[in-house]
């Protein structure tokens, strides 16, 4: 008796919330459409269940995390639950791009853009750290020091695009890698733009004018009824200060440039670390690049001791079938292998290389591989 009551208490609660979830979904529309459907909440399925508000005509400074075509408001409302990070996204109803953003402000009123608005902040979740760099043996090159630009000094670039007034000044990278230098509250005295267009965001602007050849400078007015961007030829000499806080404009300028310690250098060395990234050419004539703390790893077809890196590559070269060798430094043993390529796995104490043709193939004479030498003579 008690088996059967429990039974028929867990049916009753199924049977509840199955019709609240019908009650639920009979009062949420299929198609969100603005302006009807302004302030209307969605809750997006699992795994990321996010309930967002819909606001028609308004939209977001925040710092975008990207911008991605969809064909609906409701496949952009799931395209920013799918981002741990996404705290809302706007959908602009022309151009059927949903642009997701990463801060949690209040919106503002923006033409053709409506947005999907988290009804509370949603938890961000921490990036993973960055990877370890591999452990550097002594016959290994120095690392190169590589600098992200916009991610090495915080203070004079403009991270994840740019926005006013909270990155006036700074150095703003564009997709096609151009340096413009951002000013808020300004704008450009020029009789005849290159060409005016509406933009969504300052950073819309900004890459506009650096994929249109000819400009120099651009300038962008927020707020309706406008959203123009405007393109010149003339650069920072025509810029100057206005009063409206909703103007932002840039300027084209040089790269930037850092201070950088010299390599030692080490000509026709066949020896590491000053064998990293040299060529080697074989008694036979073929060209092998070089690569130190690093192997291939690749599936051989052969292996054999051998004294050094250049008696590994001078025997490869008498090997129509080889194309790479993998030396390891404190066994002396080489590997033969048929990559053509770079190799892949970072590892100190070993050397590789590859084959890059025939020496002297580039010459306007040509070349090729002859004269090969018996594995005796080596």
């Amino acid at each position: 008796m008690m088996h059967r009551t429990i039974a028929l208490a867990v049916l009753a609660y199924f049977q509840v919330t199955a019709v609240n979830a019908q009650a639920a979904a009979a009062g949420r529309p299929s198609k969100y459409e603005c302006p009807k459907d302004h302030g209307l909440k969605y809750t997006t399925p699992p795994p990321n269940v996010v309930t967002f508000e819909l606001k028609c005509g308004q939209g977001t400074t925040a710092k975008r995390i990207d911008n991605t075509p969809k064909n609906s408001q409701k496949e952009c409302a799931q395209h920013c639950a799918d981002h741990p990070q996404c705290q809302s996204a706007d959908y602009n109803w022309s151009s059927k791009n949903c642009a997701r953003f990463s801060e949690y402000i209040p919106t503002i009123a923006m033409a053709g853009v409506n947005t999907w608005f988290p009804t509370e902040e949603r938890n961000k979740q921490e990036p993973p750290p960055p990877p370890q760099p591999a452990r550097e043996g002594g016959n290994c090159p120095r690392a190169p020091l590589s600098i992200v630009e916009h991610m090495a000094d915080a203070a004079s670039f403009a991270t994840d695009g740019v926005t006013c007034p909270g990155d006036d000044g700074k150095v703003f990278i564009s997709a096609s890698g151009n340096y413009m230098k951002n000013r808020c509250q300004h704008e450009f005295d020029s009789p005849a733009p290159l060409a005016v267009t509406p933009m969504s965001t300052l950073t819309e602007c900004y890459n506009f004018c650096s994929d249109t050849p000819g400009c120099k400078s651009a300038s962008w007015e927020a707020g309706n009824p406008s959203w123009l961007c405007r393109l010149y030829t003339e650069g920072e000499e025509n810029m100057r200060k206005c009063s409206m806080n909703i103007h932002g404009a840039a300027h084209m300028i040089e790269p930037p440039t850092i201070e950088a310690a010299d390599d030692e250098v080490v000509l026709c060395s066949t020896e590491c670390p000053h064998a990293h990234g040299q060529t080697f050419d074989t008694p036979s004539g073929e060209r092998f690049r070089m690569s130190c703390c690093k192997r291939h790893g690749v599936k051989t077809f052969a292996q054999e001791h051998m004294p050094s890196l250049k008696a590994c590559m001078t025997a490869c070269g008498t090997v129509p079938a080889c194309q790479s060798v993998d030396w390891h430094q404190s066994t002396g043993m080489c590997y033969f292998g048929k990559h053509s390529g770079e190799p892949n796995i970072n590892v100190s104490g070993w050397s590789a290389a590859y084959s890059i043709g025939c020496a002297g193939a580039c010459k306007k004479e040509g070349g090729c591989c002859g004269g090969a030498k018996g594995h005796d003579e080596l």
